[in-house]
């Protein structure tokens, strides 16, 4: 159960594209997110399988809150979770 999740808003730009490591890194330069955090910085690495079947995705958030009394950003995993599925089944719609 999640409490006190809100749907927010971030407008990011594509900072980093990395083809070898098959990476991206995402500033988000505006919106909800901003509200709670000075900074905030997603980068996603899409790592294939030891056995050649797929990828394991790794998000990592880098991010500087605006005080201490801001939570770190636990609630964002979910979304996080459910974005990694909805690519998932994109990609293998594709294929």
């Amino acid at each position: 159960m999640y409490v006190d999740v809100k749907a927010k808003t971030a407008k990011e730009l594509v900072e980093a594209i990395d083809t070898q490591k098959n990476s991206i890194t995402l500033r988000v330069l505006d919106g909800d997110v901003l509200e709670e955090y000075k900074s905030f910085v997603v980068k996603i690495q899409a790592s294939p399988k030891s056995d050649g079947e797929g990828s394991v995705v790794h998000w990592t958030l880098e991010y500087e809150r605006l005080h201490e009394g801001i939570g770190h950003p636990e609630t964002l995993v979910p979304f996080f979770a459910q974005l990694t599925r909805d690519i998932d089944a994109h990609l293998l719609k594709q294929n």
